[in-house]
């Protein structure tokens, strides 16, 4: 299977994330019309396939310190880990001030989802996705399993009530903060930190939404100052990046 992957890199990245979007894709069909508490089993559901297959195709490839679950001792650059403070701080400062509606016991079951889905979607992307494709060169495998990372977002339109502003945003800033995650991963060496951060930062977004399950469409100045951050992030991100000898 190693050599499959290392033939066909690109392939392996399109087809990884062409299995996630179809199994959201499958998800919502199946959960069009249904009550509230089946729904959100069906997407418990979901969420447990795509974990299981992670560490499966993970396990299979034995890329486990390949794709960054490495012990602290063989992390590098710890300081490229401020790069993460700014989009963990913007989410956490949205949150205090918005609010939440939530009470405890929902804001521990978001917590576990949030951590669920940051540990998911991190080893995909930023682990097997950038592995794969870091062979043709760390700048251009930072970008496209960034692409690829804010394309899946896509599936959001077929969400209820999705406003197809608001995806476009998510897609864009995903596609943005991707860049920084995917930065960040290939410096330290380490999948741990962005899991991290990416659990913290939906963690914050699912508390300023409940009770709510659609995007909100923001305001064209949140859209500026987003792609401006984030943005610049994320070429500061690459500028570092290419200064990586090669894989």
């Amino acid at each position: 299977m190693r050599a499959l992957v290392r033939r066909r890199p690109g392939a392996f990245a399109i087809a990884i994330t062409g299995v996630l979007v179809t199994l959201v894709l499958a998800g919502r069909v199946v959960a069009a019309g249904l009550p509230s508490a089946p729904r959100l089993l069906l997407t418990a559901a979901v969420g447990t396939i795509q974990l299981v297959g992670a560490i499966a195709i993970v396990s299979a490839l034995g890329w486990w310190r390949e794709v960054g679950f490495t012990r602290p001792a063989e992390w590098r650059r710890p300081w490229a880990a401020a790069l993460l403070l700014l989009p963990v701080g913007i989410g956490l400062g949205d949150l205090i001030h918005a609010g939440t509606r939530a009470p405890l016991w929902i804001a521990l079951l978001l917590a576990g989802l949030a951590l669920g889905v940051g540990f998911t979607e991190e080893t995909y992307f930023r682990g097997l996705v950038l592995r794969a494709l870091v062979t043709r060169g760390s700048l251009a495998a930072v970008i496209a399993s960034a692409a690829l990372f804010g394309l899946a977002h896509v599936t959001n339109l077929f969400a209820p009530g999705a406003a197809p502003g608001a995806v476009a945003f998510q897609v864009t800033v995903a596609g943005l903060v991707g860049v920084v995650l995917a930065s960040v991963r290939l410096l330290m060496n380490a999948i741990w930190p962005v899991i991290l951060a990416h659990a913290l930062i939906d963690f914050a977004g699912f508390l300023i939404l409940y009770p709510r399950i659609t995007l909100i469409e923001p305001p064209i100045q949140a859209v500026v100052l987003a792609v401006v951050v984030y943005g610049g992030l994320g070429l500061g991100g690459l500028v570092l990046v290419r200064r990586l000898p090669p894989s």
